[in-house]
């Protein structure tokens, strides 16, 4: 893992490719620039990660080291997520899956297909998400990783939930990774899994269970060995509960109560937008700019739910994030009307149903369904 390496990796990584040239080592060239490469990586350089394992790749293609090519694209599939460019997370991962097919490793065939699925739900692709989340459950059980089954089942899950509000099939895809997870007593593994259930809890508008599932994630997120995004995640999901219940004390007209939870929603949000602003996360810095903005929009205040908006909005389209898009564009067309700028507001409301109709299709639908009967 990138966040525990040696603390003399890099200087070990100096070493050999001193010694690999002395001796004419192409081979030990290679790969001791893929170390230094992956050392660049832990430090959070990402261009200069990149620029070093293009360089080893280079070197390991001219030796014809087909495995260990495949390694460097995985790398640099990983190094992609981070940047929150998900077009190249897939192409890299499909090069990593090519190269190994033709040498006969398979131990990461499951990891690299859920690296693709993965992808695919950032984009918005989720019939996609689907078909690769069921490559790496079935790669992963060949393999016997039960971890490696653990993330597809959660994937395939958090699909089913976010394109159609398939909860049936979402709460028992994501359910069956979670008791997976405990078994292998991962409990960051299983965090993941009941916030993303208590997330189906929200939707089905039960907040005493989401808000218990999400506050037992977040104090798992709270260890200090947690994976940097747990804590802003957990944030994010707790806000949003504040949200919700202040939404439905206003559907049942109850005034009391309704500026203390969108203020809490608020302070949430603005946590894990730090949070996220701070590892670099471009995806969950996006999704928590949307947040904001819809959020001070319910609560009549048009600038700052504008500048979020509008903030999240470029972001997610640097990115590919459709599904932020389509909550970005709905909120300004709404900012626009509240201030009367109709022109706009039909202009931002138009693209709102562009994209999401775009994401959420037909022909994804006959896709799920499709996986459904299996």
């Amino acid at each position: 893992s990138w966040k525990n390496l040696p603390p003399k990796l890099e200087q070990l990584a100096h070493e050999a490719m001193l010694i690999s040239q002395k001796e004419n080592f192409i081979k030990g060239r290679g790969m001791a620039s893929y170390v230094k490469g992956f050392t660049y990586y832990g430090q959070r350089n990402f261009q200069k990660a990149l620029d070093t394992i293009t360089h080893a790749l280079n070197i390991l293609e001219s030796v014809k080291d087909i495995t260990n090519s495949g390694h460097c694209h995985f790398l640099m599939s990983h190094i992609n997520y981070d940047m929150g460019n998900y077009p190249q997370v897939v192409y890299q991962s499909g090069a990593a899956l090519a190269r190994w097919k033709l040498s006969g490793y398979s131990t990461l065939d499951g990891v690299c297909n859920n690296d693709m699925a993965l992808a695919y739900i950032r984009m918005g692709n989720y019939s996609k998400a689907v078909e690769f989340s069921d490559k790496a459950y079935r790669a992963s059980k060949l393999a016997d990783d039960k971890k490696g089954m653990a993330q597809s089942l959660h994937l395939m899950g958090s699909a089913f939930f976010y394109l159609f509000n398939e909860y049936e099939n979402a709460f028992k895809n994501i359910n069956a990774a979670s008791l997976l997870n405990l078994e292998l007593k991962d409990s960051f593994a299983f965090a993941r899994n009941i916030n993303m259930l208590g997330e189906i809890f929200l939707e089905q508008n039960n907040l005493p269970e989401a808000m218990k599932l999400f506050r037992q994630s977040f104090e798992i997120y709270s260890r200090p060995e947690a994976p940097p995004w747990g804590k802003p995640w957990g944030n994010s999901n707790i806000g949003s509960v504040y949200e919700k219940t202040a939404e439905s004390l206003l559907s049942h007209g109850a005034n009391e109560g309704n500026t203390e939870n969108y203020q809490e929603a608020l302070k949430n949000y603005q946590q894990s937008l730090q949070g996220f602003q701070a590892i670099k996360d471009p995806a969950g810095t996006a999704e928590q700019m949307m947040l904001l903005g819809r959020t001070y929009f319910k609560i009549s205040n048009m600038v700052l739910a504008k500048k979020y908006l509008t903030q999240g909005l470029a972001l997610a389209s640097q990115i590919g994030e459709k599904r932020y898009l389509v909550t970005c564009y709905l909120y300004l067309s709404k900012v626009d009307s509240a201030e009367n700028n109709i022109k706009l507001a039909y202009r931002h409301y138009q693209l709102h149903i562009l994209y999401r109709d775009s994401v959420y299709n037909q022909q994804s639908l006959e896709s799920l369904l499709a996986y459904k009967a299996q």
